[in-house]
């Protein structure tokens, strides 16, 4: 059977058509994924540096309030001289902080030899942590953050320390909180 010339260019030019519309296709698709790709993974960079934004910040607040606790005149007092009073006021004070976020485990405040005279977790009084980093920093005069298994509780905390010191800049002791680890990334999650 003969095809005349304008049947066979027409058959010829639709199946052009279809060719190249299935390669504009195949293209469009390809790039059109691509595309979203490149945004997904944009999108979830963002979202994951907004994520470390929210945790530095968090680590930063607890850091902050570790030193508006050991820069307190009543810790400051007490370590000066550890009377009965001075104790029980600060006793109070923690407690009170801790039951208002109950993410800190513990509030403790530690003498020049590492010795525990104050804790919202009253194992830890009567023990010494002068063997910590967190410690051992802060006795250096350098607020320091630590991630440790507990001496005493066995638990994984975050630990933050700050010096204690007198009005000529010598350290009497230190300040820690340690944080519920889960915390961090329950708040942030």
């Amino acid at each position: 059977m003969k095809y005349s010339v304008r049947t066979k260019i027409l058959f010829w030019l639709v199946i052009t058509i279809v060719v190249m519309g299935a390669f504009a296709s195949y293209f469009t698709y390809t790039i059109l994924t691509q595309t979203l790709l490149s945004l997904k993974k944009e999108s979830i960079v963002v979202e994951n540096n907004n994520k470390v934004k929210e945790f530095e910040i968090t680590l930063d607040n607890i850091a902050l309030f570790a030193k508006m606790l050991g820069t307190r005149t009543r810790v400051v007092e007490y370590l000066q001289s550890p009377i009965s009073t001075r104790k029980k006021e600060l006793e109070g004070i923690f407690d009170v902080y801790q039951k208002e976020n109950s993410h800190y485990l513990s509030i403790y405040l530690m003498d020049k030899t590492g010795l525990t005279h104050i804790s919202t977790d009253r194992s830890f009084v009567g023990v010494n942590y002068g063997f910590r980093p967190y410690f051992k920093n802060a006795m250096k005069g350098v607020p320091t953050f630590d991630i440790a298994l507990g001496k005493t509780t066995k638990k994984l905390g975050y630990y933050f320390s700050h010096p204690v010191e007198d009005a000529n800049g010598e350290v009497l002791g230190v300040l820690a909180v340690k944080y519920e680890p889960s915390a961090l990334f329950a708040e942030i999650v």
